[in-house]
């Protein structure tokens, strides 16, 4: 996190509406002092900026056309799979707002802090002494502690909660309704307790050898998603299939025998079928 690009965002920044503000906040978060190598990924801002991934698409495509981002060294995110690699921006922090901060907001604000730091009970706010000596002066610098959420600077091996849905989206055999999915999916992970469990589902269902083979008959990603189809038991076998094999052989003369037509004539000794005649007396 730089707080020197936060507070260039807040003071400084050329946006046009809130949305971009709010998605400008949120590269800010994740960028260098000098407003270079930010590299989240666009669901990691929506949840930012309280909107849709599509709306960030925007606002990053509206920001990139006046110059307030630029794209930078892609091979930051070299390392990351090609699948999720997200793309690093550079914040321009020479963009900077037309529009002059108001005269009478600016007074007011003066006079409010020439009147705190006049407060007698205000603790060396001008060099002199507090009135109460037992109590310990306070710090105004902000503080600044680690965040308790995950990077989103992550390897591809642990990328953050709701963000798979693209590995999960390329197991689905019938690709309909990615939109409707993705809401679906985010639903689905926070039910199951984690989206391991939604994908290995969609996997064993996408590799289920009774899926019927007529994509109109495979129920919907979102429909898959919705009753909850990872705890759904394999597919019934379809109307003229071939059954696998059911029988187990081993040494035993039963387990020979069993689902075979007896030798005429034939007996079994030590689990080897001979002829009658070749046995000893």
């Amino acid at each position: 996190m730089s707080i020197n690009v936060i507070t260039w965002v807040m003071s400084h920044a050329d946006v046009q509406n809130h949305g971009e503000l709010a998605v400008l906040y949120a590269l800010a978060e994740r960028a260098h002092e000098d407003g270079r190598y930010a590299w989240p990924s666009q669901s990691w801002i929506a949840y930012r900026a309280r909107c849709t991934t599509r709306t960030v698409r925007n606002h990053l495509t509206n920001l990139e056309g006046r110059g307030m981002i630029r794209r930078g060294d892609q091979n930051v995110v070299s390392h990351l799979d090609p699948r999720y690699r997200p793309i690093v921006w550079d914040i321009d922090m020479t963009k900077v707002r037309s529009d002059s901060e108001p005269a009478k907001l600016s007074a007011l604000a003066k006079s409010r802090a020439e009147s705190f730091s006049s407060r007698p009970e205000n603790p060396d706010t001008q060099g002199g002494k507090s009135e109460h000596p037992d109590r310990k002066p306070v710090s105004y610098k902000p503080s600044i502690e680690p965040s308790s959420e995950p990077s989103e600077n992550l390897t591809p091996s642990s990328p953050p909660p709701g963000d798979r849905f693209e590995e999960f989206w390329g197991l689905v055999p019938r690709k309909v309704g990615i939109g409707k999915a993705r809401t679906a999916y985010r639903s689905a992970v926070k039910r199951a307790g984690d989206e391991q469990t939604v994908i290995d589902g969609m996997r064993r269902f996408a590799a289920d050898p009774n899926l019927p083979a007529e994509k109109q008959y495979i129920p919907h990603p979102t429909t898959w998603l919705n009753r909850d189809g990872w705890e759904d038991e394999p597919l019934p076998p379809r109307p003229g299939a071939v059954p696998a094999a059911t029988h187990t052989f081993g040494t035993r003369p039963e387990d020979w025998l069993q689902g075979l037509a007896a030798p005429e004539p034939g007996n079994v000794v030590e689990g080897e079928v001979v002829s009658w005649p070749e046995i000893e007396h």
